[in-house]
């Protein structure tokens, strides 16, 4: 299945809002789960440390689905990915945007 999925912000700061926007199958059922650089997800304890980044919907009719999050003062500077899935009759299809958190100094690692 096709799945498009892009981050509003490619180098985000603790405390800052990154937003995730996929265009996919049309009613399709969409989660996601972010993935920080120490490896933990965004989802609240006990599956991940509430860094930000983990829900559920439904594309639209015309295959949109965005969602939004605040990424946790603590959240680990580095790389991390969204681990985006898209369902729909039996059919499956997924997407791993990447983004950083940004240094103290606000710069990302390249």
């Amino acid at each position: 299945m096709a799945i498009h999925a892009t981050l509003s912000n490619p180098c985000v700061r603790p405390g800052q809002v990154e937003t995730l926007t996929v265009v996919t199958q049309p009613r399709g059922g969409v989660v996601y789960q972010a993935v920080y650089a120490n490896g933990a997800g965004g989802a609240a304890s006990p599956w991940g440390l509430g860094y930000g980044g983990n829900d559920k919907g439904y594309a639209d009719k015309k295959g949109n689905f965005r969602s939004s999050w605040t990424v946790a003062a603590n959240a680990p500077a580095g790389k991390g990915y969204v681990d985006v899935v898209v369902g729909y009759n039996s059919k499956w299809g997924r997407s791993t945007p990447a983004f950083a958190v940004a240094n103290p100094d606000g710069s990302c690692s390249s």
